[in-house]
């Protein structure tokens, strides 16, 4: 993807999440169907990075 097709793209999902923040503001409890692009870059999925627990038992130093 060049930098105008990426930056069509990036023009379009906030277009899309701004769509949808309109519906929802109009319509609070409604539910609105999501393109899952549109969804993942508004932050609708899960996050796979470590939880707290995972960073501080990673930290632990060795001991000798």
């Amino acid at each position: 993807m060049n930098a105008q097709q990426e930056k069509a793209y990036f023009d379009y999902l906030n277009a899309a999440a701004d769509e949808v923040y309109r519906q929802m503001n109009e319509n609070p409890g409604l539910p609105i169907s999501v393109d899952p692009d549109v969804a993942d870059y508004m932050g609708a999925f899960d996050d796979d990075a470590m939880d707290l627990a995972e960073a501080l038992d990673g930290d632990a130093p060795e001991v000798s």
